[in-house]
């Protein structure tokens, strides 16, 4: 069952029409890969290969900080609780959709 409504957003994605997407990372999300890139700083890589560290290290943090989002905000012990807070669930889920799609 898909969770969202038709009009789902998710933050910082522009969905073409053939398929393919353009995104920009919110703030939550760039705080999150700049902290992560800061592990690296310092270390010395081949060059052929910073392109690829660096990118495969934002998508685990942005895979991170969305299972975050997911684990703080969306634990939920009842359906009556679900349902009072569905719209900041729906909110955090496609916060967290959006930044795995990124990632």
């Amino acid at each position: 069952m898909w969770p969202f409504t038709k009009s789902a957003r998710f933050p910082g994605v522009k969905e073409n029409t053939d398929g393919t997407i353009e995104f920009e990372l919110t703030a939550g999300e760039a705080r999150e890969a700049d902290r992560a890139l800061e592990m690296f700083k310092g270390l010395v890589v081949h060059p052929e290969a910073a392109e690829r560290i660096r990118n495969g290290t934002i998508a685990v943090a942005l895979a991170r900080y969305a299972k975050d989002m997911v684990d703080v905000h969306c634990d939920i012990e009842t359906e009556s609780e679900r349902t009072r807070r569905w719209r900041e669930i729906e909110g955090t889920l496609e916060k967290a959709v959006a930044a795995v799609w990124k990632s």
